[in-house]
């Protein structure tokens, strides 16, 4: 009935990182609800996790649709229905609490009309996961080893010993900058590594130890996890 990417691993936060850039849910042509923990997986993983973990890393929920426009869903929990808000990209701006994310549903407009069932066609709720980081011009060493260590700390917490199989993601990178240096203490810079689009910095590599900020030459519109 649901078009969904089977895990083979345990149903804990590790999950996401295995499987983080194709794990979806997706309303199939004859689907017009799914049950809310279907839809925003692991969410309450994340909502779990103590709060000075959580502010490194957030896990966003993003609607495609194969039509290019973005369809309305709705969290329907009881007599209570609340539209799913996005931003322009249809990245969900209000999850679920937990209760809502136990308890509720979420739905396709015009669910059981006579001509529902294209509604649900090629409609997806797309899993990623992004750093926390203040973007600017400047940006402190110290918000980007807040994200990489909530990361590592939010996986071993909620996954325990599958942890061991996530990714190591030692570096963040950068987008929307053309150039950009690391400064130290003593006035020293060398500059960021180009890797494609973007800038990245590796905080624990022997050239970065007691880097302070990250300065560019435009601010970052945009921070990743890497490898």
């Amino acid at each position: 009935m649901v078009a969904m990417k089977k895990l083979f691993l345990p149903v804990v936060l590790v999950s996401i990182f295995i499987a983080l850039y194709s794990q979806n849910s997706v309303f199939a042509s004859e689907v017009h609800a799914l049950r809310a923990n279907q839809v925003f997986q692991f969410w309450d993983k994340y909502l779990t996790l103590p709060p000075h973990i959580r502010d490194g890393f957030n896990l966003l929920y993003t609607i495609r649709s194969r039509s290019g426009s973005l369809p309305e869903l709705y969290l329907v929990n009881g007599a209570q229905r609340t539209l799913l808000r996005t931003d322009r990209n249809g990245v969900i701006l209000n999850p679920p609490d937990l209760e809502n994310f136990r308890r509720a549903t979420v739905e396709l407009p015009n669910s059981g009309t006579s001509n529902s069932k294209s509604k649900g066609s090629g409609i997806s709720v797309n899993l990623d996961i992004e750093p926390i980081i203040p973007l600017g011009r400047s940006i402190a060493v110290s918000a980007i080893n807040n994200a990489l260590s909530d990361y590592r700390d939010g996986i071993r917490i909620a996954g325990g010993p599958a942890a061991l199989m996530a990714p190591k993601f030692t570096s963040i990178a950068f987008k929307g900058a053309q150039s950009g240096f690391v400064n130290f203490s003593n006035s020293r810079q060398i500059p960021l590594v180009k890797q494609g689009d973007a800038l990245v910095f590796t905080p624990s590599a022997a050239n970065a130890r007691g880097a302070i900020n990250l300065a560019f030459n435009t601010a970052p519109n945009r921070a990743d996890y890497a490898r």
